[in-house]
């Protein structure tokens, strides 16, 4: 990504922000809170205070770090999202982009949070896990993730809140180890063993605890949503999915027969509820007007025609995304974020892709859908000229379809070895391709 043109933009095209996004004024007064409600035709975000619509749109924002030294696997990140963390926190940044937001008609930032890894750890550079060695949240970074929803109240940008499974803590690990069961291993306890999930609830409600003991519980309404979950995958190289006979009990207290393909979906769909049910109640716990999210791929994006009973397919790699379809009938989440990027092939549409996950049986009228991520590779658009007009195109057809709100890949994604076409750079191209909500 081109650094010294990023800095260029930011300080030439879109910024009041020198002087008027220095730090947050105290006295600033809470934003309204927003709920859901289903419409006809379709689901929407509202205004609580006011009854009118309020429609999501705006940008994920992240810094990135590499986490070297770590082996080649695909559920380990290759870089951490280190936004937040002390020591990368940059309040003159985030003002800028904040207020840069604010001012050319968009209303919402996305921040994933660093739950934290061994290497960041070896070297002093703590996600909200801190020392590995600790015990609850690290204080310095849960005070950044306050400062930043201030900083975003004082602009009036709503805040999606993204997590990724639970603090890479020794507390954290005892709440883990705890509840495992046999025959569930790796990232598949995230959703299919209890003292993960129990790890998973006590971090979300800590965490909104903390926000909410801030300026009197003012500050809640600043969240527009907790994604409990970047992307939400099951994997076949773990058990239960890794086994093809025998039967398993998993987190929901169910037993399944992994050599059935009807019962191996069955504990896919019915896990993955239970999972969000708990999370979303701790949420609920301490804000009880949260609204609660995850995201959720394509199966198309993984290399699957869709939902199989997690049984691999010429081609695809070993991720299973959940079914939206069965977590919106089950009310299990607030609203639904999906995450769909455009190709280059001459036939892609997004309907097309969200056929794999069985589009055409959403109830869009009871449950409200964002397309929470989307954007432009550079390899596969190589200008900025293409890369807006496809992004452009994906937009519309998602509201179109129905779609309440969107969140572009990415506001300003630093460093960004997978070449994606931030918002800002080449004078903003994106940024002016884009549909205000």
């Amino acid at each position: 990504m081109r650094l010294a043109a990023l800095g260029l933009v930011l300080a030439i095209g879109f910024a009041l922000t020198s002087v008027r996004a220095a730090s947050s004024a105290a006295g600033d007064l809470p934003l309204a809170r927003i709920g859901v409600r289903a419409g006809e035709p379709y689901a929407q975000f509202y205004n609580v205070a006011t009854g009118e619509r309020f429609s999501p749109g705006g940008f994920s924002y992240t810094i990135l770090d590499p986490i070297a030294n770590r082996p080649t696997f695909p559920y380990t990140p290759t870089y951490a999202h280190v936004t937040f963390d002390p020591g990368f926190y940059d309040p003159h940044a985030i003002d800028a982009a904040l207020a840069s937001i604010h001012d050319n008609g968009f209303n919402l930032i996305r921040v994933i949070l660093d739950s934290g890894d061994s290497v960041h750890q070896s070297r002093g550079q703590y996600g909200i896990a801190g020392p590995a060695e600790s015990q609850g949240l690290y204080r310095p970074y849960v005070d950044n993730v306050v400062d930043f929803l201030k900083r975003a109240r004082h602009q009036h940008v709503y805040v999606m809140l993204t997590l990724h499974a639970f603090p890479e803590n020794r507390g954290f690990k005892t709440i883990v180890g705890s509840g495992t069961l046999p025959h569930v291993t790796g990232t598949n306890q995230y959703y299919f063993a209890p003292g993960a999930i129990r790890a998973k609830v006590a971090y979300v409600r800590e965490l909104v605890h903390d926000v909410a003991s801030v300026d009197g519980g003012s500050l809640l309404s600043t969240v527009l949503a907790w994604e409990i979950q970047i992307e939400m995958f099951a994997s076949d190289i773990w058990e239960p999915f890794s086994l093809h006979s025998g039967t398993v009990t998993t987190a929901d207290g169910q037993t399944y027969d992994m050599g059935d393909t009807a019962s191996r979906q069955q504990c896919m769909d019915a896990n993955v509820v239970n999972w969000a049910k708990q999370v979303s109640a701790a949420v609920r716990s301490e804000d009880r007007s949260a609204l609660v999210t995850a995201g959720f791929a394509t199966y198309h994006a993984v290399h699957k025609p869709g939902p199989n009973g997690v049984i691999r397919t010429p081609g695809s790699d070993s991720r299973y995304p959940p079914r939206p379809l069965t977590v919106e009938r089950a009310h299990a989440l607030s609203f639904i974020d999906m995450h769909a990027y455009p190709r280059t092939d001459p036939g892609y549409t997004l309907a097309g892709d969200l056929d794999s996950n069985e589009l055409a049986s959403w109830d869009l009228r009871s449950t409200p859908f964002i397309l929470g991520e989307f954007g432009a590779n550079q390899r596969k658009f190589p200008t900025a000229r293409e890369a807006g007009a496809a992004v452009r195109r994906q937009q519309e057809e998602a509201l179109k379809l129905g779609f309440a709100g969107t969140v572009y890949w990415t506001w300003n994604t630093l460093p960004d070895a997978n070449k994606w076409w931030s918002a800002v750079e080449d004078d903003g191209a994106i940024l002016k391709a884009l549909l205000r909500p």
